[in-house]
């Protein structure tokens, strides 16, 4: 069964096609954020099914169908779960360096006001990051399509916001310099891809 036909028997809530997919792309999904991420095997059941109920929400939606596929459906699959990801550990990131309470008049105590601050900018900012999904599953599904290592290049530089010597470093270039000539030469190689994405 190809990838678009998965997609026409999960609008017709299919149980044998949904579990079928299920199977197997369950155990690569799992092994693939515990070795590319060091994530826990727990950590990567939960977010799985969160991720998979988001893409078959997409399909039912008619947001994701056979027509405007452009990468295979477990690539879309893992583009949801890293995102789910990535907000996940900002946020984790971010409360961490807050403390979320202090001492106010008497005993109470008062959240924070830059938590306070935060969480109204989040409500504000809830319709423009609602309207900004389409976009980044674009991009996702648009970088996913690029080879080793622009893939993994673009996604250090532009998702994990890593500088030149961190990227460097990881990927074993000889320095900064070297990370930024070949992060041009994949902007290059994406460049037609989008093209591509842009006229389906």
């Amino acid at each position: 069964m190809t990838d678009k036909d998965y997609i026409r028997k999960f609008t017709v809530n299919d149980q044998t096609a949904m579990a079928g997919f299920y199977d197997q792309v369950y155990p690569k999904f799992v092994l693939y954020f515990r070795n590319k991420f060091k994530k826990p095997e727990e950590y990567s059941m939960d977010l799985f099914h969160d991720s998979y109920m988001a893409m078959y929400d997409n399909i039912l939606c008619g947001k994701l169908t056979p027509e405007n596929l452009t990468s295979s459906l477990y690539q879309y699959l893992l583009g949801i779960a890293i995102r789910k990801m990535q907000a996940g550990d900002r946020k984790s990131h971010e409360f961490e360096k807050v403390k979320l309470y202090h001492q106010g008049e008497g005993d109470d105590e008062v959240l924070d006001i830059k938590v306070q601050k935060q969480i109204v900018e989040d409500a504000e900012n809830e319709d423009a990051e609602r309207k900004n999904e389409e976009m980044k599953d674009f991009v996702e599904r648009a970088v996913a399509e690029l080879t080793p290592p622009c893939d993994e290049l673009l996604r250090r530089f532009y998702w994990d916001r890593l500088s030149g010597v961190e990227i460097a470093q990881a990927m074993n270039y000889s320095n900064a310099d070297s990370v930024k000539t070949q992060k041009n030469k994949c902007i290059k190689k994406l460049k037609p891809i989008v093209a591509k994405f842009r006229s389906l």
